[in-house]
């Protein structure tokens, strides 16, 4: 039978309206099926073992949010280990991207309590309730907030310097506090964009704030490599540190992963900025990088988190993978 006619056969009209409302609705769902297969799959973030522990979700709502600039709700996810006792101190770990990189995170996290590589802590992944975030309109989510005034793709919408008030004003006390967080050892971990906002917060740490700064530690993948962060936010960083003598409240760590296969001039700005860092002559600043020669920027997300677990957490076997590709580029 020649295929157009059943678009034209006139012997039986019932049957070709019914062939016709068939094949609409099949290529609707099969448009659907596309849709959020491909954004389910392939843009929904980390994927991680099964988590052995139990989570516990926490909203900020819009009228909290509102005056530090975020239009919308901030939603949370916490990870506690096996055998969590609230009358105990844990350290502290912040997760940004917290909707696409949660999961995953959580469960190597509990892989690794579990297999003893590394002590109980908890995770707290910051997010927005979005399916994926990385759909997020330009104007919300991580988009907005971790998105620097210098970052004029995003214009007047950029409001990472709002977005930190209310990680340090708000949202990291009151997680510290609920849950009995150890002072100076909280982490901040993000990638790409989020790497952008992690390596922001570090340079916003000022010595004469002391235990107010709201984190430590800074886990840093594929991210902070722009001009503007030289130009504008490191020379200041450097008089505030001068100021207190090089000197900071606690024990401060750096860990930065770039993967090779990202983008290659990116890596010449990574080690720049390393070196600039370390020929300071700062106390209680250690700073560390890692190059992975394989990984693009996808796998740097596993990497990142990964290792940055291990450095949040005191394990030394992250430095099995640390500056060993360092200077191929």
């Amino acid at each position: 039978m020649n295929v157009k006619h059943l678009f034209t056969w006139k012997s039986d009209k019932p049957f070709r309206i019914v062939w016709r409302t068939a094949l609409v609705f099949i290529l609707i769902m099969a448009g659907f099926a596309g849709y959020f297969g491909f954004k389910i799959f392939f843009m929904s973030g980390l994927k991680g073992p099964e988590i052995k522990g139990s989570i516990e979700k926490l909203t900020f709502h819009e009228e909290e949010t509102r005056i530090y600039g975020i239009n919308q709700a901030v939603k949370l996810q916490t990870y506690l280990p096996i055998n969590y006792d609230p009358t105990k101190s844990y350290p502290i770990i912040f997760l940004l991207d917290g909707d696409d990189l949660f999961k995953g995170g959580a469960g190597y996290l509990s892989q690794m309590i579990g297999d003893q590589t590394v002590p109980h802590a908890i995770l707290v992944g910051i997010g927005y309730g979005y399916l994926n975030g990385y759909l997020a309109p330009e104007d919300k989510g991580r988009w907005r907030d971790y998105a620097l005034p210098e970052d004029t793709e995003f214009g007047k919408t950029a409001n990472a310097p709002g977005f930190y008030k209310f990680l340090s004003q708000k949202l990291v006390p009151f997680i510290m506090d609920k849950y009995h967080g150890l002072p100076n050892e909280s982490t901040l971990i993000g990638h790409s964009m989020g790497g952008d906002f992690t390596y922001y917060a570090f340079l916003m740490y000022d010595p004469s704030l002391g235990d107010k700064n709201p984190f430590t530690n800074f886990i840093i993948g594929d991210g902070g490599n722009e001009d503007h962060f030289v130009n504008v936010y490191v020379e200041p960083f450097e008089r505030r540190m001068a100021k207190n003598n090089n000197k900071t409240h606690a024990p401060l760590i750096l860990y930065r992963v770039w993967g090779y296969l990202v983008y290659k001039p990116g890596l010449k700005r990574m080690e720049e900025l390393h070196k600039r860092l370390t020929e300071k002559d700062y106390n209680q600043i250690t700073a560390h990088r890692y190059y992975p020669l394989a990984d693009d920027h996808a796998a740097t997300m596993k990497s990142t988190i990964i290792n940055g677990f291990k450095v949040a957490l005191g394990s030394k076997s992250f430095l099995d993978y640390s500056d060993k590709s360092s200077f191929q580029f």
